[in-house]
Formats: C-alpha cells, structure tokens, sequence
C-alpha cells in the first residue's frame, strides 16, 4: 500500500521522477535498483541516500535485534552506495 501512494506521488511530478522500492540494508536491492535505473534513465545523475532511523528506547533498553537493524539502515545502507 505505501509502495502504491508512493508510485501514485511520482506519476504526479512528472516523467522527470521515477519511484524504486529500495531496501537499503540489501546490497542486491541496491544493485538492482540502480541497473532498473540505468537502463531506464540510461545514466545517474545525483543519488541522494538519505535512509536513516533510530531505536524509539534507550540504548540500555534496546535489545541486540533492534540495534542490528538501526546499525543495518544508518551504517551498512550508506556503505552500499
């Protein structure tokens, strides 16, 4: 559903913008993204890689799962690109 608002959003800008779902902990998304636009765009010109989140507790109440995943979008997400 929020890919679909998102797709709906693009479509209403114009040619010029082009949703992707993009996981950004995932090298093969991002692999994958980036070849999708290429071959549509035929080039890149700017990326901005602006994913970022955090844990809604506190670092003694986090548990190992949830810091992964913090540590997987704000550190591995950005070392993708």
């Amino acid at each position: 559903m929020i890919d679909d608002e998102r797709r709906e959003t693009a479509l209403s800008l114009g040619n010029a913008v082009q949703y992707v779902h993009l996981d950004v902990t995932s090298e093969k998304n991002w692999l994958d993204v980036i070849s999708t636009i290429q071959q549509k765009q035929g080039r890149i010109d700017a990326l901005v890689n602006n994913a970022g989140t955090r844990s809604g507790t506190g670092i003694l109440d986090t548990d190992v799962a949830e810091f992964r995943r913090v540590i997987e979008i704000n550190q591995i997400g950005v070392f993708w690109v």
